[in-house]
């Protein structure tokens, strides 16, 4: 990515659609995995919105860099660092991203576990421990459930255009 050449191309172009594209996606599929009963496929499809954001938020970081030692979240230096520091908004819109899909992902490896114990033959013989395996991984579902609709309704709490113009400002500084 650091060698990409986008710095030959405005801002409004780089940022314009795509970004408040992708933005919009995962703001949508927080109001869907908000609702009364989402299914694992809603939170699923919103985690990779999520993602999309990350990838997106750390490539205009990588090329402009926050702070003077010019470090994108996963700690790569870019090869030509840019002369337009965006301060540290981007790094940490795109860590907020980061910790939210990790909080998705989670719940998504509780689900899959779920319904590995619930037909793994040995743990068939044992109702009451594989009842209460499934009871805690239910538990434990729920809370990230609640954990990422309350930190996704803090990332996405903004209408796409606003979102792009906070961008764009924090490129500007």
């Amino acid at each position: 990515m650091a060698q990409w050449q986008l710095r030959d191309r405005s801002a409004d172009r780089l940022l314009g659609y795509g970004l408040q594209r992708i933005y919009r996606a995962g703001r949508d599929g927080r109001r869907r995995a908000g609702a009364r009963k989402p299914g694992p496929p809603a939170l699923h499809k919103w985690r990779k919105h999520v993602k999309d954001l990350r990838y997106a938020l750390e490539i205009l970081d990588v090329q402009y860099p926050s702070g003077a030692h010019g470090k994108s979240p996963g700690g790569r230096r870019p090869d030509k660092p840019s002369s337009k520091p965006a301060g540290k908004r981007i790094a940490k819109l795109a860590h907020r991203a980061d910790v939210l899909g990790e909080l998705l992902g989670e719940e998504h490896d509780l689900m899959v576990l779920a319904e590995r114990a619930g037909s793994y033959k040995p743990l068939k013989r044992h109702r009451r421990a594989r009842k209460q395996l499934l009871r805690a991984i239910s538990r434990r579902r729920a809370r990230l459930r609640k954990r990422a609709l309350r930190q996704g309704e803090d990332l996405y709490e903004r209408r796409p255009r606003r979102f792009v113009r906070r961008v764009r400002a924090a490129m500007r500084a």
